[in-house]
């Protein structure tokens, strides 16, 4: 019989002893807006063609199936308690395999792109000021901010490569002992995509900087650069209100994890 596993934020996670695979049910819901049908796909492409992800053990109308991965499920709980050497190898091999991930796939930048990203950004704000509004975010400075932190030349000479979508330590499955983290693998590629490695470079500056402070500097340092921070941080404000607009109505934006979203905002446009 599968045991389910804990861990999961979102979907709901199985080991099947017999084969010793994980059995991935898909769940709606907390923030997440894209069909099964995408996630599943996501999945499966990042599965057959990232090296750094579980294997890919087939899937069904509601599961995907793969590899189980030994090693700690809560990276990203335990790493403030791990000695400062622990915290720097944690943090520079996730950079590491973020860079990875990247270089899986690349393409140029689409001319379409800007218009598209920018068209988005309107939409998301017009989706989202009665919320932001709600909590002290002035919809009207946040327009002015967002035009001008968009930098096309950064963005252009990023490129599209193939981005994770979730990219946090709760997604990083290692190993610690003997003083040393060996990460092993990089799970959770429901929202993976073509995207801007800035989209990747937003979840990491809400989840893993702005979450653990000075020693996560170290992770560009395995990544092999630092993006640009107003950028960066463009991109940050455009995941969280993707985010807003991907929960239902009876959401509670008083709860930390919003807060501090709104808290970044509020210190972006004083």
């Amino acid at each position: 019989m599968p045991i389910e596993l804990k861990g999961g934020t979102t979907n709901r996670l199985f080991l099947d002893p017999q084969s010793n695979r994980v059995l991935k049910e898909f769940v709606g819901g907390n923030g997440m807006v894209q069909s099964f049908q995408k996630r599943r796909a996501a999945e499966e492409w990042s599965m057959k063609n990232v090296p750094i992800a579980p294997e890919y053990r087939g899937s069904d109308q509601t599961h995907v199936a793969m590899s189980f991965v030994d090693g700690e499920r809560d990276i990203d709980g335990q790493v403030d308690q791990l000695s400062e050497s622990l915290q720097h190898q944690v943090y520079f091999e996730s950079g590491k395999a973020l860079a990875s991930i990247h270089d899986t796939v690349k393409f140029a930048l689409p001319k379409k792109y800007h218009l598209q990203h920018l068209a988005e950004v309107v939409r998301l704000i017009q989706a989202t000021k009665k919320v932001l509004a709600q909590n002290g975010v002035n919809t009207l400075d946040l327009i002015d901010f967002m035009k001008a932190s968009y930098d096309r030349n950064l963005v252009e000479k990023s490129g599209l490569v193939w981005t994770h979508g979730d990219y946090w330590l709760r997604n990083v499955i290692g190993t610690l002992g003997n003083n040393l983290f060996t990460l092993s693998s990089v799970i959770d590629w429901e929202t993976a995509w073509m995207n801007s490695p800035y989209d990747d470079f937003a979840i990491v500056e809400m989840s893993v900087e702005r979450a653990h402070g000075e020693p996560a500097q170290v992770f560009w340092d395995g990544y092999g650069k630092t993006p640009d921070r107003h950028l960066q941080r463009h991109y940050s404000i455009a995941k969280t209100m993707e985010w807003i607009t991907g929960e239902d109505e009876n959401v509670d934006f008083s709860s930390d994890f919003y807060q501090t979203k709104f808290n970044m905002m509020k210190e972006t446009l004083r």
